[in-house]
């Protein structure tokens, strides 16, 4: 039985052709589907922006980032979750291949991973 099903997705139609093959298997109580996203951090370089203004429209245009992720996961687990799948969305800060590699380190045996 597989627990959890990770299904990372970069916003592409490609990351997304996965999702009718997955969602069969979390069907009938063998598991659930979580949907991530991961929003990379952009900092601002060192010194570049003494007055943080930049650091200031970086940080809004993250958080928007950060809510367009979740809008978008949303958008998706909807139409799985109507056909009776069972969906979790998340959506994580960091750069994308390390957060993805930290998330299945902290629980190798519930994740079986997609994509």
């Amino acid at each position: 039985m597989l627990a959890e099903i990770l299904i990372p997705l970069d916003g592409s139609a490609a990351a997304e052709a996965i999702l009718p093959y997955v969602g069969p298997l979390a069907q009938g109580g063998q598991g659930r589907l979580t949907l991530l996203r991961v929003v990379p951090l952009r900092l601002p370089r060192s010194g570049s922006d003494p007055q943080g203004i930049m650091s200031r429209t970086q940080a809004r245009y993250h958080a928007e980032e950060v809510q367009a992720a979740g809008t978008y996961l949303t958008a998706l687990a909807a139409p799985l979750q109507a056909a009776g799948w069972p969906v979790h969305c998340q959506v994580l800060e960091g750069d994308p291949a390390l957060t993805l590699a930290a998330v299945t380190r902290r629980s190798p045996s519930t994740f079986h991973t997609e994509n």
